[in-house]
């Protein structure tokens, strides 16, 4: 039988709280504690550095959604990447970064400098 733990008083937490099994707060078993997402489903999230384009593994088994923005200011660096794409297979996402062809251009070509790129998806595991 599983162990269920009970917290009657406020308890800090300073680090990662690891729950195997059912968590029990104020009486409700919680089966999802990630607010938003339904039961059943993952949230996984990380960076990644790449220049052009990055397969990112990220632990799920089928992705249902999922947001990437690049990281950092990249308006006054010269060949940094202004948009970042993404789709995704599977379990898996590809990152895709773009820049402009130059200062007065806006056509976009892959980046050719590295950058870290922020991501999160939804799914299953």
């Amino acid at each position: 039988m599983a162990e269920t733990r009970r917290f009657y008083q406020p308890v800090a937490i300073n680090d990662a709280l690891t729950v195997s099994g059912a968590l029990t707060v104020g009486g409700v078993v919680v089966t999802n504690a990630v607010k938003g997402v339904a039961s059943g489903y993952a949230l996984a999230r990380g960076t990644q550095i790449a220049t052009s384009s990055a397969a990112i593994t990220t632990g799920l088994t089928t992705i249902t959604g999922f947001a990437v923005s690049p990281i950092g200011n990249t308006a006054t660096k010269a060949n940094a990447a202004r948009v970042v794409t993404a789709s995704a297979s599977s379990g898996t996402l590809t990152v895709k970064r773009y820049k402009a062809t130059g200062p007065s251009t806006c056509t976009l070509v892959a980046a050719t400098t590295a950058g870290t790129v922020s991501w999160v998806a939804v799914g299953t595991i």
